[in-house]
């Protein structure tokens, strides 16, 4: 199997820094637990390996006084081609790319 795809937008750096600026630093437990999240989707996010759903988003918005904000989760378009492009790039024998950030997750693991 391939490496998973990191994704990167601005919500994955700017995720651990608001949870590691809190005083006391707040776990990620703690931190998922407050929007109705798991520690595991918690610690994906903050990995790139997956993006929060739109209603995680609204959460994380809400949680962070808007320090983590809607737009920091989305690709932009430079990101978006470059997506594409890797898609219909040459393959390797771990097959296509996965069509959702769910998906890489599960082929990782």
């Amino acid at each position: 199997m391939g490496k998973p795809v990191v994704i990167m937008v601005p919500g994955v750096s700017k995720l651990k820094a608001w949870r590691e600026a809190q005083r006391p630093p707040m776990s990620q437990a703690t931190a998922a637990d407050r929007i109705g999240a798991t520690q595991a989707a918690w610690w994906a996010w903050e990995r790139g390996l997956r993006r929060p759903e739109l209603e995680f988003v609204l959460e994380l918005v809400r949680l962070t006084d808007g320090e983590v904000a809607l737009k920091d989760w989305v690709l932009s378009p430079a990101d978006q081609e470059a997506r594409a492009a890797r898609r219909s790039g040459p393959r390797d024998e771990s097959g296509p790319l996965p069509e959702s950030a769910d998906d890489e997750i599960t082929r990782s693991a």
